[in-house]
C-alpha cells in the first residue's frame, strides 16, 4: 500500500468517537477527492497549475485506521500531533515554455496561499521555526512517502501548517459540520463545502432504494428527503 512505509517509518491521543451518523470506516481516495482543490491556467498567471490538499485530523485517522502493524502509541503520537493542526500540501509550477516545468517557491506559495476563516479574516499559518518536533518528524517523513506513489512532482510539495482550532472548543473548519472549506489562491477564492459525505455514513432513499452520499439531506434526483440507515 502507497502509505504502509509511512506508518512503520513514524514512531512516536486522541479519542475518535463515532456518532450515529459518522462513518465506520473512511477511504483515504474518497476523502482526498473531496479535500483537493485544483487550479489551472489561472487568468492571472498563465500556464499556470497548482493543487493543494486539505490535510485534516480525519485524512490521518483514516490513513491510520485498520493497520495493525503499527503500534497504538505510535498512532496516538501521530493524532495527538496532526490533531492540533490543519496542513495545506501545496504543489504550484508554471509551464512557460511548453517544454519544463517550473516550481513556485515556498515563499511565493506563502504569499498568494491563504486560508480564510469563517469572518473572511486569513489565519496566520505557523513558520517552520515554530513547528514542534514531532511535526517536523512527520511532515519530513511525509514528502518521501507521497514521492513514493506520486513521483518527483512530490519532492516540490510544500507544507503549509495553520491551527486547526480557534479555541479550545471550535475548530476553524469542522469537515461534519455544516458550512465551507475557504482557500484563497492567487487571491481567487475556491470552497469546500462542508460536511464531508466521505466522512458520513450513506443515507437511503426510500423512493429510488438507493445509498446517496451522507452530506446530502435530499436525493437530488427525485427530491425526495433521505434517511439514515
Amino acid at each position: 500500500m502507497k502509505y504502509k512505509l509511512l506508518f512503520l517509518a513514524i514512531c512516536f491521543n486522541v479519542t475518535i468517537a463515532f456518532s450515529q451518523n459518522k462513518a465506520d470506516t473512511v477511504s483515504v481516495d474518497a476523502l482526498e477527492k473531496e479535500t483537493t482543490i485544483a487550479v489551472s491556467d489561472d487568468v492571472k498567471i498563465p500556464h499556470h497549475t497548482g493543487m493543494v490538499l486539505w490535510l485534516n485530523e480525519e485524512w490521518w485517522q483514516a490513513l491510520l485506521q485498520g493497520h495493525k502493524e503499527v503500534p497504538t502509541e505510535s498512532k496516538n503520537t501521530i493524532l495527538t500531533t496532526m490533531g492540533r493542526y490543519d496542513v495545506l500540501a501545496v504543489i504550484d509550477l508554471i509551464n512557460d515554455s511548453g517544454y519544463a516545468f517550473k516550481y513556485t517557491d515556498r515563499k511565493t506559495i506563502l504569499n498568494y496561499v491563504k486560508m480564510m476563516d469563517k469572518y473572511g479574516g486569513t489565519i496566520k499559518p505557523y513558520s517552520e521555526e515554530e513547528y514542534e518536533i514531532s511535526l517536523t518528524q512527520i511532515l519530513n517523513i511525509l514528502k518521501p512517502m507521497l514521492q513514493s506513489y506520486m513521483g518527483n512532482m512530490a519532492s516540490h510539495i510544500e507544507f503549509i501548517v495553520y491551527p486547526a482550532w480557534e479555541s479550545a472548543t471550535n475548530r476553524y473548519f469542522d469537515p461534519y459540520k455544516s458550512g465551507s472549506f475557504h482557500l484563497k489562491y492567487n487571491s481567487i477564492d475556491h470552497f469546500i463545502r462542508l460536511p464531508l459525505g466521505s466522512l458520513l455514513k450513506p443515507k437511503w432513499c426510500k423512493k429510488c432504494k438507493e445509498m446517496r452520499n451522507g452530506s446530502w439531506t435530499y436525493c437530488p434526483y427525485d427530491g425526495s428527503l433521505l434517511e439514515e440507515k
